[in-house]
């Protein structure tokens, strides 16, 4: 931020404050940002007063480091924001992937989870075509499982 000063603001401050303004100093404040910028923020701080009990204003440096972390805030979500939809993407995406990965092998996984519920009611060893899909099912679930808890990890950050 940076600050531009003016000889003629403290003049303006104070016809800003007693009400005594000349047609010189309200001519020179519509042309001069400075002064335009000090009479809003003394206007701004005027209300301010006002508005508290006491009638006094609250620390300038206070009110200088809500508006800085403020700042800073914004900055931050304005910067990951492209991360943030990235990575809803990539989740919509591999759900949608694995719903349709899902709707394609149905026969197949249909045929597992029969077997499945057959073995919990009559457990038999399991057969040496069944035991690649089987370890392929738990070690997608165990990897899909990883990704969401490192996921919610990164998101608590």
């Amino acid at each position: 931020m940076t600050t531009t000063t003016c000889e003629w603001e403290q003049a303006v401050l104070g016809a800003l404050a007693s009400g005594d303004w000349t047609a010189q100093l309200r001519t020179h404040l519509t042309t001069c940002p400075a002064c335009a910028d000090a009479a809003l923020v003394a206007r701004a701080m005027g209300e301010i007063a006002a508005s508290t009990p006491d009638g006094t204003l609250p620390d300038p440096g206070l009110i200088w480091q809500a508006a800085a972390r403020s700042e800073r805030r914004q900055a931050v979500e304005r910067v990951t924001r492209p991360i943030t939809v990235m990575t809803w993407l990539a989740l919509a995406t591999g759900a949608v992937a694995a719903i349709a990965g899902s709707v394609w092998k149905w026969p197949a996984i249909q045929g597992q989870l029969v077997a499945a519920g057959r073995s919990l009611l009559a457990p038999a060893p399991p057969t040496m075509a069944e035991l690649p899909v089987a370890v392929v099912a738990v070690a997608s679930f165990a990897v899909f499982i990883a990704a969401f808890r490192l996921f919610e990890s990164w998101a608590a950050d």
